[in-house]
């Protein structure tokens, strides 16, 4: 019985870091706000605008908004896209009109 209770433990845990990840990433593409919520004992990551559409559609009862993010294992918000220029500039470099592109994307960073 320990065995699998562990078993159990380990496997939410892998959820839950993958739901963690797959967040950031969204929140990041997106530009949107995502949690992690703990929907029928697995980890799930859903965005807030999708927690407000569950809410109406009454497929949460009980749950608000606010209430949501109190209870999320995760929040994750999208990072400033000033941080994602300053970051790019570093790999930038100056194309023959003298503006710095990025050197993965070929993409002015302004």
């Amino acid at each position: 019985m320990v065995i699998i209770e562990y078993f159990h433990a380990l496997l939410f845990d892998w959820r839950k870091n993958r739901a963690i990840r797959e967040a950031r990433h969204s929140a990041d593409l997106y530009r949107k706000k995502f949690l992690v919520l703990v929907l029928h004992g697995r980890p799930v990551c859903v965005s807030m605008q999708g927690v407000k559409k569950l809410i109406r559609q009454k497929r949460l009862p009980g749950l608000t908004a606010e209430k949501a993010r109190e209870i999320a294992i995760f929040e994750a918000t999208p990072n400033s896209r000033a941080n994602e220029c300053r970051a790019a500039r570093a790999q930038a470099v100056p194309n023959a009109a003298g503006h710095h592109v990025n050197r993965k994307s070929m993409r002015p960073c302004s």
